[in-house]
């Protein structure tokens, strides 16, 4: 399909590009996501968020924190998806304190934690053996724990 894909006039086209990135991500190929990723100019956010979605799904932390340096470094502004993205990449690599801190700088950004982003931070947490802190965490949330906290 990419190779299809790769060769017809959709080639540049964020929107299937994007849609392609997700596919690979979703289906474990993650280095032919990048691939995608890598050959498509003029990537937006939403581009940018499911390549860092893609690579938090799959554990690789260090790559999502490079995307993520690189994405501002391009000017791309981040959104919410963006740190559901880099949340879970922290979370499935067991970097709490670098899913700590990105969760603490939403704000800085104009993003306003969602229900999301707090269900990442407690598995963050609670997978690296952080109990109380998890517990604490959901006593102080400012909005209602859901089910997925």
């Amino acid at each position: 399909m990419d190779d299809y894909i790769g060769k017809s006039e959709y080639r540049n086209d964020v929107i299937v590009n994007t849609s392609l990135i997700d596919m690979f991500a979703k289906c474990g190929s993650v280095d032919l996501a990048h691939m995608v990723f890598d050959r498509t100019p003029n990537k937006d956010v939403v581009m940018w968020s499911g390549m860092l979605v893609g690579y938090g799904l799959h554990g690789r932390g260090k790559e999502a924190i490079d995307l993520y340096h690189a994405m501002k470094q391009s000017g791309v502004p981040q959104n919410d998806v963006t740190f559901v993205g880099l949340l879970t990449a922290c979370n499935y690599s067991s970097l709490v304190n670098k899913g700590w801190k990105l969760f603490h700088c939403m704000k800085d950004y104009g993003i306003e934690p969602r229900h999301q982003h707090y269900a990442c931070v407690v598995d963050l947490l609670g997978r690296a053996g952080y109990l109380n802190q998890a517990y604490d965490f959901i006593m102080n949330m400012p909005i209602e724990p859901g089910v997925s906290v």
